[in-house]
């Protein structure tokens, strides 16, 4: 059973829950395949920087980086 998001992951939380499915082989489908976000953080920040920080917090946490961890790296960067 997933039991929902992990909440000890406040970013990257949606890319664990979706390796806890394919480890469970639990059928998904992607139902949107596009998202609305906020332009927020683009305000300050070029689209190549968010996306580049991006990028390297998904590989930290590709190599097993705490969520902890994952998210100063986020504020601390952007």
């Amino acid at each position: 059973m997933l039991k929902g998001f992990n909440e000890n992951f406040c970013i990257i939380e949606d890319f664990e829950i979706i390796n806890r499915v394919r480890k469970q082989q639990i059928p998904f489908a992607i139902i949107q395949p596009k998202a609305t976000v906020s332009a927020r953080k683009h305000t300050c920040n070029s689209w190549l920087k968010v996306n580049l920080i991006n990028g390297y917090v998904f590989l930290k946490y590709k190599l097993c980086v705490s969520p902890a961890k994952l998210r100063k790296t986020y504020k601390n960067l952007l």
